[in-house]
């Protein structure tokens, strides 16, 4: 059965869905838990690592050399009031600043696991990008940058 809310601007309102979103990254649990940030989009790119040569004969030459490193984004929201009061405040920036620092490639020297949809990668996280504007509804959305590692 759907939740019905009482629409409230500039706040957020918690539903019985455990799990908002179908994907996980390490580390990132106790943040998505607090209620004030949703991710709400992945975008994977993937290439093989190739050089083709075409002589003057019309002959052409393929050498494969396996998978390139991969770009793995992950986007959401960020909500700057809470579930329980309409205070506004900037700490889920802060999180997500925190975990970026903590857990990005110089600062961590080990991969973080992205899954959802049957799918895990290994990755490096290497960047981040907040765009936080004025507005009634108090969110910010934010993207992070991965570099996947290649599958063996």
């Amino acid at each position: 059965m759907s939740d019905l809310f009482k629409s409230v601007s500039g706040t957020v309102i918690k539903s019985q869905v455990s799990d908002p979103s179908f994907i996980s990254v390490d580390g990132m649990d106790s943040i998505l838990r607090g209620g004030k940030m949703l991710l709400t989009s992945i975008r994977l790119d993937r290439a093989q690592d190739v050089q083709i040569i075409k002589t003057l004969s019309n002959l052409y030459y393929i050498y494969a050399f396996g998978e390139a490193p991969g770009k793995v984004q992950i986007g959401g929201l960020l909500f700057f009031a809470d579930c329980q009061s309409k205070a506004v405040n900037g700490s889920s920036v802060g999180e997500i600043n925190q975990f970026f620092e903590q857990n990005n490639v110089y600062a961590k020297n080990e991969s973080i696991r992205i899954a959802g949809g049957g799918v895990s990668l290994n990755c490096l996280l290497t960047g981040l990008s907040l765009a936080a504007d004025m507005n009634a509804y108090n969110y910010a959305s934010f993207s992070m940058t991965f570099t996947m590692i290649p599958p063996q």
